[in-house]
Parts: structure tokens; sequence; C-alpha cells
């Protein structure tokens, strides 16, 4: 289990820290053994469940990253390195 893994020896801090973004804190950066994940430390199981849900509806669109695994309020995607777009992008930044 990789959540298991990062959790005992990998390395995570808080995105809305690290970036200013985000105001719950439940967004990580982790990781273990030079490789990156975005861990989702959720309050609680029901909140992960709601992430969750989002995923599995919205997949097909693929803007979701990879979800990598799932463990009671811990819920762990693929990082995607890049810059956050925002609304006075251009569209063409956007697509």
């Amino acid at each position: 289990m990789i959540i298991q893994e990062i959790l005992k020896r990998g390395k995570s801090k808080s995105m809305s820290v690290e970036t200013g973004v985000g105001s719950t804190g439940e967004a990580h950066l982790a990781v273990l053994d030079g490789k990156k994940y975005l861990l989702r430390i959720c309050k609680d199981k029901e909140t992960a469940e709601k992430y969750l849900d989002y995923y599995h509806k919205f997949k097909k669109y693929k803007f979701f990253p990879r979800l990598i695994e799932e463990k009671d309020h811990y819920v762990l995607f693929e990082f995607i390195d890049g810059r956050r777009c925002s609304e006075n992008e251009s569209p063409r930044v956007i697509r």
C-alpha cells in the first residue's frame, strides 16, 4: 500500500501552505522514493467518499489526475507537475 509507505517513510506537506492555494488544507504534496503524489488527507471518510464520487463521475473527461489508491480518509492521486490555470488565462492556454 503506497499510502501506508508515504505515511511511514515518505514526506508530505500541505499544498495550501506551499502555494497559497486551497482553503481546506486537505491537499498535500507527498514524496516517496523521489516520486511525487497528490495525497488528499480528508477530515473524515465521508469527505473522502465525496472526492471519490467526483473522480468516478468525471474521469471519462480526463481532467482529474489518475487515482492510485484510497484508504479510510486518505485519497492518493498521481501528481501532475505544471502550472495552475486561472480565469485570466487565454482560452488557448486553458485548452
